[in-house]
């Protein structure tokens, strides 16, 4: 996310002759890393358990849910249940939901880590 932000800020960046344009882009984008984590938790999730469909089905949820939301009409609170959906524009700074998805992205990544542990065990 690091990369994207600091590439979407140079090129902005250049193109306005805005220096702190590139800051603050690279910054922004490191928004989205507690929805990125909860994702990467929750297919963490879905390889202890033997179940990838999880994962897939959850990639695909979010794929939807962001690009295709207003597209299909979908329900706000459905756009919202997305980790994605719960991350806004970064003037609008929405710290406790980003708290909320790095505890249920950390309690996730635990579990997994003891179910895959666990798993072979016998």
């Amino acid at each position: 996310m690091f990369c994207a932000g600091l590439g979407n800020g140079l090129g902005a960046g250049l193109t306005l002759g805005e220096p702190g344009t590139i800051v603050r882009l690279t910054l922004s984008a490191l928004a989205y890393l507690p929805a990125l984590a909860v994702v990467a938790a929750i297919a963490a999730l879905a390889v202890a358990l033997r179940a990838p469909w999880i994962a897939w089905l959850t990639v695909t949820f979010v794929i939807t849910a962001l690009y295709l939301g207003a597209l299909l009409r979908l329900p706000r609170w459905l756009i919202e249940l997305s980790p994605v959906g719960q991350t806004t524009v970064p003037s609008d700074f929405p710290a406790m939901a980003l708290i909320v998805m790095l505890v249920v992205a950390t309690a996730l990544a635990v579990i997994a880590g003891w179910i895959y542990r666990n798993r072979d065990a016998v």
